[in-house]
């Protein structure tokens, strides 16, 4: 149990620690809302693609799809 919440952390601070670096190099190279429109789209294809595998049978329906859009549109406008 112990190794399991090391490793957790350890994960989040990797992950969370290369998204801010990412982040200071891609706001030098491509304009704010380029990069921010551009990780959310790659971060919608990694969420598809890993539902797709925890539940090959089950397709995103069209109330799934409206409430992605409502949230995030919720999240690009700050409301």
């Amino acid at each position: 149990m112990r190794a399991r919440l090391i490793a957790a952390f350890a994960a989040v601070y990797i992950i969370w620690g290369s998204t801010y670096l990412a982040i200071r190099f891609a706001v030098e190279t491509l304009p704010p809302l380029l990069m921010a429109g551009a990780r959310f789209f790659i971060a919608g294809i990694i969420l598809l693609v890993w539902s797709r595998f925890s539940a090959p049978n089950r397709r995103p329906t069209r109330v799934d799809w409206n409430t992605g859009l409502v949230t995030g549109l919720l999240l690009l406008l700050r409301v």
